[in-house]
């Protein structure tokens, strides 16, 4: 499955709909499936946000075309098709946070799933540069290995992804780290002018 199909219900799960919108139009394959989802995350923010009238509309347009035949989409699928009926339900009942064949917790799935969310949830934060965070991603893709827990951009990223409330404090770490990884190139290609 596609890493960026993945990040949006990794972010769809913590009740990141807008992040997740943004990782699914960032897939470049199952267009159709990808269009349901997008329309699905809309009705869910537009509920979320209290807008009925709005999320009804996606909701209906969303529950009537997402394909039945992907079995991670049923437990949204049955959420979009109540939220259509009767869009408060969001008051009474939480969007689905489990998808099967999918791994919710950010520590469990593959870097390149933490990657594409990382660059989703910067790119929908005006106080952040979504640049910073691919470069982060780049860096981490070509450096050694490292555990997940670590300070390096691999663990850093992992930790913005799962840590909303101290996403801008990690963000700036981010931005510091590629700085220095920046002027370390420079440097180094100063020697060999």
């Amino acid at each position: 499955m596609d890493a960026s199909i993945q990040a949006g219900y990794l972010l769809c799960a913590s009740g990141e709909f807008k992040p997740a919108t943004w990782a699914w139009k960032a897939c470049t394959g199952e267009a159709h499936h990808v269009e349901r989802l997008v329309t699905a995350a809309k009705a869910l923010m537009a509920a979320q946000s209290g807008d009925y009238v709005q999320a009804r509309v996606h909701a209906q347009a969303a529950s009537s075309s997402i394909p039945s035949h992907h079995s991670h989409a049923e437990a949204l699928i049955c959420y979009i098709e109540a939220l259509a009926q009767d869009p408060t339900v969001i008051e009474e009942t939480s969007p689905p946070t489990q998808f099967p064949e999918i791994s919710h917790s950010p520590a469990k799935v593959r870097f390149d799933v933490i990657g594409a969310a990382a660059v989703a949830v910067a790119a929908v934060h005006q106080e952040m540069d979504s640049t910073i965070i691919e470069q982060s991603v780049t860096y981490a893709q070509t450096d050694a290995p490292e555990p997940r827990g670590s300070d390096g951009f691999a663990g850093a990223l992992l930790r913005f992804v799962e840590s909303p409330t101290d996403r801008l404090v990690i963000y700036r770490r981010l931005e510091q780290k590629v700085d220095r990884r920046q002027s370390d190139i420079a440097d180094v290609n100063e020697l060999f002018e």
